[in-house]
């Protein structure tokens, strides 16, 4: 879904019904952001604080009343084949990127706020998209 703040434009996912993910550096300064999904009807959401260091906040669009109830597995491997799939503001819509072919790890214990590097393809704008496997 499309994500848009005074200061910019954005991506997020959907995670549960009324529930969005996006990029802390998007939303976290604003108190409700504009949110546009897929029907194009354009609602708000309220970032939901925290102080955890990872470039996450969770979005709630009040008028679902979400509760939360997505089970998330993550997976402890080191994919190497990812894509993302994000809100395109060129196509003015979602847009599934080609998978990427390879990704770099760091060592997370030594730097534990180290970011995993690919060549998988994004466009300004879809930060806070989704980067997915093979198996979603």
């Amino acid at each position: 879904m499309g994500i848009k703040t005074p200061t910019m434009t954005a991506s997020s996912f959907l995670l549960d019904v009324g529930t969005l993910i996006t990029k802390k550096h998007v939303a976290e300064d604003h108190p409700v952001v504009k949110v546009k999904p897929p029907s194009g009807q354009i609602t708000t959401a309220k970032p939901s604080p925290n102080d955890h260091s990872a470039d996450l906040v969770i979005l709630v669009i009040p008028s679902y009343a979400p509760i939360f109830s997505a089970q998330i597995k993550i997976h402890q491997g080191k994919i190497q084949k990812s894509r993302v799939i994000a809100f395109d503001q060129g196509r003015d819509g979602t847009r599934i990127y080609p998978v990427s072919t390879y990704a770099i790890y760091p060592d997370s214990k030594k730097y534990p706020h180290a970011r995993i590097h690919s060549d998988v393809f994004a466009l300004p704008g879809n930060s806070g998209g989704a980067v997915v496997n093979e198996i979603g």
